[in-house]
């Protein structure tokens, strides 16, 4: 990442802040000129990428934690129109405008769906952060209004790996932006050098060059509801597979995401494997599933198969993840402030939950997958006078065992729409010789993930910031 294009996309977007404690701060516009210009005096404390890297080198080469504070800033569709900026924002399918909820459903709470702006500031030592909100809400108190606070701190465990409230290790898999943390083209074993026009606008001509998109969601877990089905689908498959209680709750909840708790993916370590080898980074990372296409090591719905496949042709849907847990000390809900960034809501967020999280087809259209759907489709369209020779000659239970799940793979269980309505529960392969899939139905009313909040924001480079507010900074 050249020096020119690292001073000026936000530190967030690229590298990303990646600090223990996260506030986003939402905020409405009472007026518009009193509004620009505390924005534009804001604009001068924006961390670039620049920043943020150069914080990070220093902090290593004095070998010890540094104390960071780095903030940033984002423009909802609305925000733009009240503040009067005009520029074209590269969003193809409209969805900025649209806004968030076309793709997520209806949510229950509207202080991030109804912000005009946000201003993200992050830290590692908690009064550098209470220090700098109080700083913000000063001075933007002056031209709008703060409307909500969204607080996010890392759960970590006694052995420092950081967790989210389901129990499961967080923050894998990130792709790797190709020159900006390593030579460019060079990834970690398993993960994806993602060109940078995947997460930024990188037309020069646009007015909006160099900006990014963000997806910002309060995501409320229900971690009792979440235990209580992975109790009851543990008892559910050991009764059908006759394993005298052997599965657990936690084996099952590895089958609803794809990675046991500790990290370790399914398509490396499956339910029926023996032993516990330690957690290494290859172990946790350097995987595919082409020699999984019907989802026998890992279910074809696992949510990190449905989010990421893996397969050839489907980089251009991957995103930069920036989540982190929350607990609302009020309610006692526990969550996660998801966030994410692409330069395409299209090919990115839009993609991932309209069509993969809620979609009822596997989104690993690996080769044999589509050889297996042609091949039933040929069969069920012989007529019945001459496909009985055929069905004669068929070894059916050989062929249940191939193509289990020919037909569908469910929605996502952790985030797809129909699990969060608690309409449909979890559809899991048998392992071999069995053949056929269990159903682990969904008491009713159970939920366990809860979309609460959120919205689009455009995250807009610092030139674009010193245009649109003329500071010069």
């Amino acid at each position: 990442m050249n020096s020119d294009l690292a001073a000026q996309v936000q530190g967030d977007v690229i590298p990303g802040f990646r600090t223990g404690h996260r506030v986003y701060l939402l905020w409405r516009i009472d007026h518009r000129q009193g509004a620009k210009q505390v924005l534009g005096e804001l604009s001068r404390s924006v961390s670039s990428a620049a920043d943020v890297l150069q914080d990070r080198r220093d902090g290593q080469q004095e070998g010890e934690l540094r104390t960071f504070v780095w903030l940033n800033v984002a423009f909802s569709r609305r925000g733009l129109d009240q503040l009067g900026i005009t520029d074209d924002i590269q969003d193809e399918g409209g969805h900025f405008g649209l806004g968030i909820q076309a793709a997520t459903d209806r949510m229950s709470e509207s202080v991030a769906g109804d912000a005009a702006v946000v201003v993200i500031i992050a830290a590692n030592d908690e009064r550098m952060l209470a220090a700098k909100i109080e700083e913000v809400t000063h001075s933007l108190s002056r031209g709008l209004t703060l409307s909500g606070t969204l607080r996010g701190d890392v759960i970590s465990d006694g052995d420092g790996v950081r967790r989210e409230p389901f129990g499961f290790r967080d923050g894998i898999s990130e792709p790797q932006v190709v020159g900006v943390r390593a030579p460019a083209g060079k990834a970690a074993p398993g993960q994806t050098a993602l060109p940078i026009d995947r997460i930024l606008i990188r037309d020069s001509e646009r007015a909006d060059a160099n900006g990014s998109f963000l997806v910002l969601i309060k995501i409320e877990q229900n971690v009792h509801a979440f235990e209580q089905f992975c109790d009851s689908g543990a008892r559910v498959l050991n009764a059908a597979w006759e394993l005298d209680g052997k599965l657990t709750p936690d084996d099952f909840a590895a089958l609803l995401v794809g990675r046991r708790k500790d990290g370790r993916p399914l398509d490396l370590h499956p339910i029926a494997a023996k032993g516990r080898p330690p957690v290494s980074g290859d172990s946790l990372n350097n995987f595919y599933y082409a020699n999984d296409p019907i989802g026998v090591r890992c279910p074809l719905s696992a949510h990190i198969r449905k989010m990421n496949p893996r397969s050839p042709g489907n980089e251009r849907h991957v995103i930069m993840r920036r989540g982190i847990p929350y607990y609302d000390r009020e309610t006692e809900a526990v969550g996660l402030l998801f966030a994410c960034y692409q330069s395409s809501l299209a090919d990115g967020f839009v993609h991932l939950q309209s069509l993969w999280a809620d979609g009822f087809f596997s989104s690993d259209q690996s080769v044999m997958d589509v050889t297996n759907r042609r091949t039933i489709a040929a069969l069920l369209s012989i007529p019945p006078e001459e496909m009985k020779p055929i069905a004669d000659a068929i070894d059916w239970g050989q062929l249940t065992q191939l193509f289990p799940t020919v037909l569908e793979a469910g929605p996502d269980p952790i985030v797809g729409l129909a699990t969060r309505r608690a309409e449909l529960g979890a559809e899991i392969l048998n392992p071999p010789p069995r053949g056929g899939s269990t159903s682990v139905p969904i008491p009713l009313g159970l939920h366990w993930v809860t979309y609460r909040d959120g919205n689009y924001f455009f995250v807009p480079s610092r030139a674009t910031l010193r245009r649109w507010f003329d500071e010069g900074f």
